[in-house]
């Protein structure tokens, strides 16, 4: 709900008649109730100002509050209003006579102004001077010395430059310089020589198969056999070397049939021939021994 705006001529009608207080109030009736409305209520004129003073003197307060008792009385009884609500109202106006009665024999105390308090003089703060703290000195580094560079100096060229080792072929321990008249000569023979020797080293450490090595094997241990017993039995030989010729040919015809013997097992990488030219170096040891004897 707004509040409503008051005129003027509202505000002087309302100081012309006087109000109870806001809050509890009884009605005529009785019954209990609350003001609060600014058009229904007054101020409580036993308040102060700030300043002094109050909103009226406390005789006039007074009678205004007796001559409204009374017709707040005048009316109850007008009325027929309950008991209690007459009972109040006379109760009312016997204690505000007996506070007219006081306010009359008591005299009026004219209310000197209050002397206005004398302004605090303001203290002047003083100005403190901020001591300058002494700024700490920087040590000052010291520049080290510079490094000296050493700038390698080139050695010069000499004039004369040496002269290169002249080639040459060394045949026999003779060399042969490239100078010389006979030089691409002896260097083809050279060449020559060196590629006889290589092809001779790959003949040497050719790698054989395995009829080669198996007859290579057998030879060399029927061989072995041979000169084992041609040096123990030397004596024996020469008494009777026809005896020995003979056993010596039944052990070739022996390794013969040895290897033989391993084809069955070997199969297609058994190559008779190769086999054949091993088991030969038997039968050349034997001829040796033969021609030995006949001697």
């Amino acid at each position: 709900m707004k509040k409503q705006i008051r005129t003027k001529k509202a505000i002087e009608a309302d100081y012309r008649t006087k109000a109870l207080h806001g809050g509890k109030r009884i009605s005529e009736d009785g019954n209990v109730y609350y003001e609060n409305r600014p058009n229904r209520s007054d101020e409580n004129r036993t308040k102060k100002f700030e300043d002094g003073g109050g909103i009226g003197s406390k005789k006039e307060t007074i009678k205004a509050d007796l001559e409204k008792a009374k017709r707040q009385l005048s009316s109850a009884e007008k009325m027929n209003a309950p008991q209690s609500a007459i009972d109040f109202a006379k109760n009312k106006i016997a204690r505000l006579e007996k506070e007219l009665e006081e306010a009359d024999k008591a005299p009026e105390k004219k209310e000197e102004p209050k002397p206005k308090k004398a302004a605090m003089p303001v203290k002047k703060t003083k100005e403190v001077k901020k001591e300058e703290k002494p700024k700490a000195k920087v040590p000052v580094k010291k520049a080290k010395p510079a490094k000296k560079v050493s700038v390698p100096v080139k050695k010069e060229k000499t004039a004369t430059k040496l002269k290169k080792e002249e080639k040459f072929v060394e045949i026999d321990g003779k060399k042969y310089y490239e100078s010389d008249k006979n030089f691409c000569e002896m260097l083809v023979r050279k060449w020559e020589g060196r590629k006889a020797a290589m092809q001779k080293a790959n003949k040497k450490y050719k790698t054989k198969t395995i009829s080669e090595r198996i007859g290579g094997d057998i030879a060399s241990a029927v061989i072995k056999t041979i000169d084992h017993v041609i040096d123990i039995k030397e004596a024996q030989i020469a008494k009777n070397p026809t005896l020995y010729i003979a056993k010596f040919e039944k052990l070739e015809d022996s390794a013969n049939t040895f290897a033989k013997a391993i084809k069955d097992l070997l199969g297609s990488d058994y190559d008779s021939s190769e086999v054949k030219a091993e088991l030969e170096d038997i039968e050349k040891a034997i001829d040796k021994i033969k021609s030995k004897l006949k001697k």
